[in-house]
């Protein structure tokens, strides 16, 4: 009877289930939760909030969401869950999908009876006009033997607890047929609409070219890379590199089963416009001394390094020497042709050197074309050399100086972003390595070298001294 089926019911949710992962079943990597720090809520991977050019912002996406494309050739949805559940129990434990109490038809999958076998979930969307849709998994057991998961036996299926102490469940971000073509519509839209005869945002739409095409063969020889591209190693689970820690979706990429994969490494050289570009871009834009020290924390890592290491050996060294006498720093003698310098880093959990570069991050409709180039990347081996003035007022001044870097970056994207960014993650996101299977989105390591001069507008006293 009814009171029955619900005590039956009521003990059955007392029962141990664990939730221990979930996956694209055609692509193991992608899931959650992943063996990474961004993953760890323990170490401040979950969404951490971050200083940015327009303010504070989210870093990373909700890491109990997998997000997923449905099978380009038959439409389905394709997901495997793997829980901890009593193998005498696991013939009635059902997994399925839904939305508020409302079920995903065709989505209920019993456990296999062995304790190390997924449940390999398949559905198609519910939904006919283009969406991309969050559905919760469920689980429960099928105490009145229908063979379906009714909304009263279902229960979430929690996938951790961050550091906040909220549970987060386990759930499914569907992006569907028709909305994963409205986002590549908009892509090469972005890419070509205006022509490459214009020189508009042509950094920017190179480098999303390269990443829809899955090549570089199709470039202007003007933006193309310096060098033939390598194949370089990604480990989306335990990269030595850092640059797993950036994987925002693992997806866009032929990964084992074990997380590994290997990428292009695209270089565009000293030479090269882009190169040019971004050495004059946010945040190596020459500005005004003081504007750039009190303003720009990288030119102030660069200030505050010579002033602490350098300026009073300027000092010493022009101590008697005529005006306008000028000296690089370090000298010929020295050990070193340049001075190794920190940058400032942020989020806590990815690789020192991180940067943002260009007005803003979020790659919107291209509103900076910097940050349509690198983004958020790293700022790698920068070096320094400094130029001193012996000023007609008797001090030493800063002149300028020259700053030998590179930026690098893994080009993917994250589907919580605002504009071209969510439309560039969705063809990531969808990315397949079989046959038939979608080949737009594939993600690359990008390294910019850079070599200039900066002379900060106007020469400034070091050292404290009073001309």
């Amino acid at each position: 009877d009814n009171n029955t089926y619900g005590s039956l019911i009521d003990e059955v949710r007392l029962l141990p289930v664990e939730f221990k992962k979930m996956w694209e079943t055609k692509n193991k990597a992608n899931q959650i939760c992943n063996p990474t720090r961004k993953d760890d809520p323990n170490l401040g991977g979950y969404q951490e909030i971050v200083a940015g050019p327009s303010g504070s912002e989210t870093y990373g996406i909700p890491r109990e969401n997998l997000y997923v494309c449905p099978d380009p050739v038959d439409g389905l949805y394709k997901v495997s869950v793997q829980l901890g559940v009593p193998s005498s129990l696991r013939p009635k434990f059902i997994v399925a999908a839904f939305s508020g109490i409302f079920k995903v038809s065709g989505s209920d999958t019993f456990l296999p009876a062995a304790e190390d076998q997924p449940a390999n979930m398949t559905f198609y969307d519910p939904i006919g006009i283009a969406n991309a849709t969050l559905w919760r998994l469920k689980g429960g057991f099928d105490v009145n033997g229908n063979n379906e998961l009714d909304p009263n036996e279902a229960f979430d299926l929690r996938a951790f607890t961050d550091k906040t102490g909220t549970d987060r469940w386990a759930s499914i971000k569907g992006i569907n047929i028709a909305r994963y073509n409205e986002h590549k519509t908009i892509i090469d839209d972005r890419i070509s609409v205006w022509g490459w005869s214009l020189p508009i945002y042509q950094h920017a739409r190179a480098l999303l070219q390269i990443f829809r095409d899955g090549n570089a063969s199709g470039i202007l020889a003007s933006l193309s890379p310096s060098l033939p591209a390598p194949e370089v190693d990604l480990d989306a689970f335990a990269d030595a590199s850092g640059f797993s820690e950036w994987l925002t979706h693992n997806s866009g990429a032929n990964f084992t089963a074990a997380g590994n994969t290997k990428i292009k490494l695209y270089e565009w050289d000293e030479t090269t416009s882009l190169s040019a570009f971004l050495e004059n871009s946010a945040p190596l834009l020459e500005v005004n001394w003081i504007t750039a020290i009190n303003q720009n924390q990288y030119w102030k890592a660069i200030w505050d390094y010579c002033e602490a290491n350098v300026s009073q050996r300027a000092i010493q060294f022009l101590a008697g020497k005529p005006t306008g006498t000028l000296v690089t720093f370090p000298l010929v003698q020295d050990t070193a042709e340049f001075y190794e310098i920190t940058m400032p880093h942020s989020p806590s959990w990815v690789t020192p050197h991180t940067v943002v570069v260009g007005g803003l991050p979020y790659f919107v409709v291209f509103p900076d074309e910097a940050g349509g180039t690198i983004g958020r990347g790293r700022l790698v081996n920068p070096k320094v050399k400094y130029t001193f003035l012996k000023d007609d007022d008797g001090t030493t001044r800063l002149k300028r100086f020259r700053l030998v870097a590179a930026y690098e970056d893994l080009y993917d994207f994250n589907y919580e972003d605002p504009g071209l960014g969510k439309n560039a993650a969705a063809l990531q996101i969808g990315y397949g390595q079989d046959i038939g299977q979608r080949k737009a989105g594939l993600i690359y390591r990008n390294r910019v070298l850079l070599d200039n001069e900066y002379s900060g507008g106007v020469s400034i006293i070091v050292g404290g001294q009073i001309p």
